[in-house]
């Protein structure tokens, strides 16, 4: 009986100190953060993820420490580790096509932006940084469709007219490139495209 007791009580001060701890690694990645300790606040964070580890809030807090602290591979690393438990979540979608193309890996970001356009189809921001990541990428026939697919949406967007004449520029189409250069010198100029 008293071993019962011995084990029952052992429990229950693990658990209050095991709390205590992780509320303690918690607070103070957050006044780090607040602060600007970047990466004093990965590290916090990164000992509560020891705690409870694929925990989504803690993995976003230090993916977003990292990224203020310019870390870029590691908060890459914990965005897509994010997305993998949250796989619906539309603005990490957005968040890990930016890191990518900040990172220069285009492939990267479009399948990113690819997904993300696929989820809500009318992200013109979305089909605006596919269409640049596929220029990036050479790929042509696809910036040009997804640059498409913006002014589909938002017919009176230049960045959207100008990713369209980048692509049929470089796909040799220079009558129609020239329109759509065009078209968006004057929206930037808030005059009608036409």
């Amino acid at each position: 009986m008293r071993f019962k007791i011995y084990l029952l009580a052992f429990l229950l001060f693990s658990m209050t100190a095991f709390s205590q701890t992780l509320k303690k690694f918690v607070k103070q990645a957050r006044k780090d953060f607040k602060e600007k300790k970047y990466d004093a606040a990965a590290a916090n964070f990164t000992k509560a993820l020891e705690f409870k580890p694929n925990n989504f809030k803690f993995l976003l807090e230090r993916a977003r420490s990292y990224e203020a602290g310019h870390e870029y591979p590691d908060a890459l690393k914990d965005f897509k580790s994010c997305l993998n438990l949250k796989s619906n979540d539309k603005k990490m979608y957005m968040k890990i096509g930016d890191l990518c193309m900040l990172l220069q890996d285009y492939g990267c970001a479009v399948e990113h932006f690819d997904r993300l356009t696929q989820m809500d189809k009318k992200n013109i921001p979305a089909f605006q940084k596919a269409s640049r990541a596929y220029l990036l990428l050479k790929k042509f026939d696809y910036a040009l469709a997804k640059a498409n697919n913006a002014l589909e949406l938002q017919r009176y967007n230049h960045t959207s007219h100008y990713y369209r004449a980048l692509a049929l520029d470089s796909l040799h189409d220079i009558t129609l490139a020239n329109v759509a250069y065009e078209s968006a010198i004057r929206l930037m100029k808030n005059e009608d495209p036409n």
